[in-house]
């Protein structure tokens, strides 16, 4: 959409008669001028980028299928076998080097078949970059209804003045095998293992600003992926766990005396073990480097502010 003011001048001199209400117990009436006074207009939606989807030749009935999320390292975890072939899929985002990581390694040479397609909900093309890269360019619509009983659910600006820009970009990097792209599908064959890496950025420049000359980090989206595309991966994987760690390393909590037990437990039977006793503070403590974890991976200094905290996440 464009940019809004959020801020209703007339706030300032309804609060101390909201105020007044609420202390006379007339809590209707302390709503009822609140939204005629003070509450602003709806912000713009938040809306899906695109989606990276990615399919696997060759997989069948799966079994030793394991999942984690290391919050002190920022690094998700997926392994499984399948047809006597051991799949492991490792993926983080890099701060410094401004991209998403993803690994696929198989224990068996060459045995790595599949394919990577770029997509998005809104308006978008995509593009080869050579045979192992695929480039994603979409707009935004300038207005999305708030309810679904609205009369007109999205509108797109006709030309094209108002909506953010964005761009995705995906390369793949392999140690054997081969990749090309056919169709805007980028299809790999007889890989070991597989690199991802994925780079992504809007017109935004700042608030109330979008300046359609000057890109913002559209810009830099090819930069990211040719920077990164020049280290290895062991390299992209110490960046990004020594950035986060400056961070996440400055606290540690205990709360009472460790449970072997209950840290063996799946996070969502622990949770759901807690609910009915709360005994094992080890899962507040667990629950509370969650949170700050949540906070390094969505937000940095001179960037946009993480929002909407609370019952959403």
């Amino acid at each position: 959409g464009e940019y809004v003011p959020g801020n209703n001048p007339k706030a300032k001199g309804a609060i101390p008669l909201i105020r007044k209400a609420i202390d006379g117990g007339e809590y209707a009436e302390a709503e009822r001028l609140w939204k005629i006074n003070a509450q602003g207009p709806y912000s713009a939606r938040y809306l899906p980028m695109a989606d990276l989807r990615i399919s696997m030749d060759g997989i069948g009935e799966v079994t030793n299928y394991y999942r984690d999320l290391n919050i002190s390292d920022a690094v998700s975890t997926v392994s499984y076998q399948s047809n006597g072939i051991n799949y492991k899929r490792t993926s983080f985002i890099s701060y410094p080097d401004q991209v998403m990581v993803i690994k696929i390694e198989t224990d068996k040479k060459n045995s790595f078949n599949g394919a990577l397609s770029l997509s998005s909900a809104l308006r978008y093309r995509t593009f080869k970059d050579g045979e192992n890269a695929l480039i994603l360019k979409g707009k935004a619509p300038e207005y999305v209804a708030h309810r679904s009983h609205e009369p007109e659910q999205v509108r797109y600006s006709e030309d094209d003045s108002k909506g953010l820009d964005f761009e995705v970009r995906a390369k793949v990097i392999l140690e054997d095998g081969l990749s090309y792209v056919n169709d805007s599908i980028l299809y790999i064959e007889n890989a070991s293992s597989v690199v991802i890496l994925l780079s992504a950025g809007t017109s935004y420049q700042e608030l109330g600003k979008i300046d359609r000359l000057a890109q913002g980090s559209i810009d830099m989206v090819g930069t990211y992926l040719a920077k990164a595309e020049q280290k290895t991966y062991r390299e992209l994987l110490e960046r990004h766990i020594s950035d986060y760690r400056e961070l996440f390393d400055r606290v540690s909590i205990k709360l009472g005396g460790n449970n072997p037990e209950k840290e063996k437990l799946p996070t969502d039977i622990r949770l759901k073990e807690f609910q009915n006793n709360d005994s094992d503070q080890g899962m507040v403590a667990l629950y509370y480097q969650f949170g700050r974890y949540l906070m390094i991976a969505s937000s940095r200094p001179g960037g946009i502010p993480s929002n909407l905290q609370g019952i959403w996440n």
